[in-house]
């Protein structure tokens, strides 16, 4: 059979107040149209989209919540949900965050193209699409390419965008999903980098070592006494475990630093970086220092010879005497002041070098404050490692400088005098102060440290990581970076262990002989026909403290006193056999502790503290006894810290949905004719409209431009135009000026 091709014929009818029939080849009246309803008119996929995307939405945004909260109170994560500790540790955190901000992104530019729709739905049933964008509303119900397209219209005419509803919701939706396109970096400027811990690993941690050779008194190619560590530049110091055992007793000429208990860790720099816990054996230096203020009864200068006064190159002073002090009554670990009931009088005589002051016309580097540490005639006592080991000395600290001695020498050539009487004695504080004239000066105090070094199980624990400064030198503003080193030993500020950088000491017990027998079994220097696991600590710990005592410290001296001279640069020209001076990296911790706490006795109890323990790690690589440890570690992660970028994300996400919202319920109750998603109809009503039709016809070669043009040049271009009923379930694009007849395609 043959196909007939035809053109469609317009048939013109013709529509009343009253019902009418269209005329065509049957008699068969129509079937009449089911309308959906509001649901049905958004249909399956917008429906989804606003329903399931906001469920999604949400459900993301609240996973992005727990992210930024997850970590709870403890700054280290230690308590943090095990899914949380998982994605951060494992460094996925920027990735889940930003997968999380692109499903956001991804919903929100999706609902704003459904809402884009409605909107375009809602204007063209309230009649206010200019005829010019008629064609666009209309198609911007089924196609449409989001906000833009729907605002790109109407910004031509401000005035009537910010007073459409839907027009200011879209406006809105748009800046919206503007914004949330850069959620990922949004979110990220929350991140920072900080330390979570691990979990708790055990290990054997060896902690002394059986042949002792590493931790002798260092050999240096020089005469006289092995200053031992007193010369080697400290410039690293590692965090330790403190607890104060008993608080300062201060009292009128008397300084006190209390009874400290300081753990050293066993552990190598590049083991010890990040360490936040520590269950085992270690180290342990328990050490309390004690200041007070001295009498010299019959004392006197000696020990310049005239002829190297002549030349500014004399012997250090030597001063000679007996000293006498109130006995302060009964302190633990202070007995040695102590020789009676409180403010009993205890004498004792003394012969001590005193460093001279060097001056010259160059700004110093280090300070030139000369201190001098001389040690007190004590009985050598074989080696107890559990009774303290004493220090007992006189603490001189003076500015007179070598003018001085060189006018007290020539004025001792003409008298024939070797010996100068001392000029009147004042206090202050702990401090016997002498003064030469009016601007120079001698101090002297008498300073007490006891101390033990055993072996002890310990815990732990720290909740931020230590920072391990080192000595630095910034030649910009010729200082040094001492602060983070004397804040950590600094016991007078009152500040917590997390601030000081350094370790709580929370838990010690004596390590047992079988336990001890257990380490020295395992060591490859076992040998049990030489010596017993007890003897091997004790040597050990023995050769610690020699290394910083040196014998000088302990062994009776009948002529003078050993002094060992505290200052970045002063004179040691004399007897090499009684003075030595330390390394400018002590004496600069020595007085920056001085100087920070006013306490003679904190900077004395700081620097052999700091002395043990560089005594201590430097034999660290050698150790080969000891037991099981159980340690917990830290690592860097990328975290979320701050907030300001989860709340712009929320309010963006909020603002979202309440426009989402808010266009899909204007949709629902105010728009009767439009189905969203539905090119067909949406088409059919544009050409259903007498205005439109002939504007289609003439538009099949014309850009948008050359329609609005002619529209405009007719006068027709602002005309209002929408939706319109024309009953028998025909729907049309139109002003409504002209509707009595209307042309439809059969």
């Amino acid at each position: 059979m043959e196909r007939i091709k035809r053109r469609p014929v317009p048939t013109v009818v013709k529509t009343s107040s009253r019902d009418t029939e269209t005329e065509n080849d049957s008699n068969t009246p129509p079937a009449a149209k089911s309308w959906p309803g509001p649901w049905g008119r958004i249909g399956g996929q917008a429906g989804t989209a606003i329903i399931l995307g906001t469920l999604l939405q949400l459900g993301t945004f609240g996973f992005l919540i727990f992210l930024w909260v997850g970590r709870g109170l403890d700054p280290d994560g230690a308590k943090a949900p095990p899914v949380w500790r998982k994605i951060f540790l494992s460094g996925a955190g920027t990735r889940v965050v930003t997968v999380c901000a692109l499903i956001i992104r991804s919903i929100v530019g999706l609902q704003a193209t459904v809402c884009t729709g409605l909107a375009a739905a809602l204007v063209l049933e309230a009649r206010k699409v200019d005829m010019s964008n008629a064609a666009a509303f209309s198609v911007l119900r089924a196609v449409n390419g989001g906000p833009i397209s729907f605002v790109t219209p109407l910004a031509k005419t401000p005035a009537r965008l910010f007073t459409s509803v839907p027009a200011v919701l879209i406006l809105i939706l748009w800046l919206v999903s503007t914004a949330i396109s850069f959620s990922s970096t949004i979110l990220l400027s929350d991140f920072r980098t900080i330390s979570l811990v691990l979990q708790s690993s055990n290990t054997h941690v060896p902690v002394i070592e059986a042949s002792s050779e590493l931790v002798g008194p260092f050999g240096l190619p020089r005469l006289g006494p092995d200053p031992g560590i007193w010369q080697q530049p400290l410039q690293t110091f590692s965090t330790f475990g403190e607890a104060t055992l008993e608080k300062p007793s201060p009292q009128e000429a008397f300084t006190d630093t209390g009874l400290i208990k300081r753990s050293m860790i066993p552990l190598q720099t590049q083991s010890r970086k990040n360490l936040r816990s520590y269950q085992g054996a270690s180290a342990v230096y328990t050490s309390r220092a004690g200041c007070t203020r001295p009498k010299i009864v019959n004392g006197y200068i000696t020990g310049i010879p005239p002829t190297s006064a002549m030349s500014h190159m004399m012997e250090d002073a030597l001063i000679t005497g007996n000293i006498t002090w109130e006995s302060p009554g009964g302190h633990t670990f202070l007995d040695g002041l102590s020789c009676g009931s409180a403010g009993s009088t205890c004498k004792l005589p003394f012969n001590c070098n005193v460093p001279y002051a060097y001056t010259d016309t160059d700004k110093p580097i280090l300070p030139r404050q000369p201190t001098s540490l001389c040690v007190i005639n004590t009985v050598g006592e074989s080696f107890d490692p559990n009774a303290p080991v004493p220090s007992f000395m006189l603490v001189f600290n003076t500015d007179v400088d070598t003018d001085h001695w060189a006018s007290l020498s020539l004025a001792g050539m003409v008298n024939n005098q070797t010996k100068f009487p001392l000029p009147k004695q004042g206090a202050s504080g702990e401090w016997t102060v002498m003064n030469f004239g009016d601007r120079q000066f001698l101090n002297l105090t008498m300073c007490l440290l006891n101390s033990t070094l055993t072996l002890e199980h310990v815990s732990l624990n720290s909740t931020a990581d230590s920072p391990e400064p080192e000595i630095q030198y910034y030649a910009g503003n010729n200082t040094w970076s001492t602060d983070a080193i004397v804040n950590m030993t600094d016991t007078t500020s009152n500040a917590s262990y997390v601030s000081r950088g350094i370790m709580a000491l929370n838990n010690w017990t004596d390590v047992s002989v079988d336990e001890l027998n257990n380490m020295y079994a395992q060591s490859p220097n076992y040998n049990p026909s030489f010596i017993n696991s007890t003897s091997v600590t004790n040597q050990f710990f023995e050769a610690v403290q020699n290394g910083i005592n040196t014998n000088d410290f302990h062994i009776e001296r009948t002529s003078a006193n050993f002094s060992v001279y505290v200052c970045g640069v002063c004179s040691a020209l004399g007897d090499t056999n009684s003075a030595w001076q330390t390394h400018p990296y002590v004496s600069l911790i020595f007085h920056a502790v001085a100087s920070r706490t006013g306490s003679m006795a904190q900077a004395i109890q700081a620097t052999f503290f700091w002395l043990y323990q560089a005594q201590y790690s430097s034999a660290v690589p050698g150790f080969d006894m000891g037991d099981n440890s159980t340690m917990v570690f830290s690592a860097e992660a990328s975290v979320p810290v701050g907030k300001t970028g989860i709340i712009v994300v929320g309010v963006l996400v909020l603002v979202n949905l309440v426009c989402v919202f808010a266009v899909t319920g204007m949709f629902l109750w105010r728009t009767h004719w439009s189905l969203y998603g539905n090119v067909w109809h949406a088409v059919a009503q544009l050409v259903a409209g007498p205005e439109i039709r002939p504007i289609l016809e003439d538009a099949t070669a014309a850009t948008d431009g050359e329609v609005e043009g002619k529209l405009k040049y007719e006068g027709t271009k602002t005309t209002k135009v929408g939706l319109w009923d024309q009953g028998n379930g025909r729907l049309a694009v139109a002003s409504g000026a002209n509707l009595s007849q209307v042309t439809t395609w059969v």
